[in-house]
């Protein structure tokens, strides 16, 4: 499967392997990165145009990246897609990634097929962005129900007060 942008700028904070699926998907440039320092570099001296990176990396764990990247005062590049792989599955690990900024993840073994078809829906229908004091990224809320839980609290959506 191609069809991806030769001219995306995938910056690669996961395996070789991940960066040779990509180039054999069509896509033009993938710089590596070991750890969160090395990868803001590439992102504030650099146009990348998504971040794949894997739940550990040298030194850190990816989730500090990634809460960093989605964090106002930190971030080089907030709205940046950014696309976790690792080999814990687990809902609530699943969630907790989603809940920090996590675009897309996804659990090794990873198909070529299927990371290009991630990346290719990533570009495509990309999560709702939004802005708060504390967090810029996907919208949390889009987990569902079953993940997030069913809110009875005051303010719910579409049942405002009726007085």
């Amino acid at each position: 499967m191609t069809g991806l942008p030769c001219a995306l700028f995938a910056l690669i904070m996961s395996s070789h392997l991940i960066s040779s699926m990509l180039r054999d998907l069509g896509v033009g440039s993938t710089p590596m990165a070991k750890n969160g320092d090395d990868g803001f570099y590439e992102i504030e001296s650099s146009s990348v145009d998504m971040v794949i990176l894997d739940s550990e990396l040298d030194g850190s764990d990816g989730l500090d990246f990634v809460r960093k990247l989605r964090h106002p005062e930190t971030t080089p590049a907030p709205y940046i897609p950014v696309i976790m792989t690792s080999t814990e599955r687990s809902l609530d690990v699943v969630t907790h990634a989603i809940k920090q900024g996590v675009d897309h993840y996804m659990v090794k073994p990873i198909a070529q097929k299927d990371l290009g078809i991630s990346i290719k829906n990533m570009l495509t229908k990309p999560p709702l962005k939004i802005k708060t004091e504390t967090y810029i990224g996907p919208c949390r809320r889009r987990l569902p129900q079953r993940v997030y839980g069913h809110y009875e609290g005051p303010n719910r959506r579409g049942e405002e007060d009726k007085e």
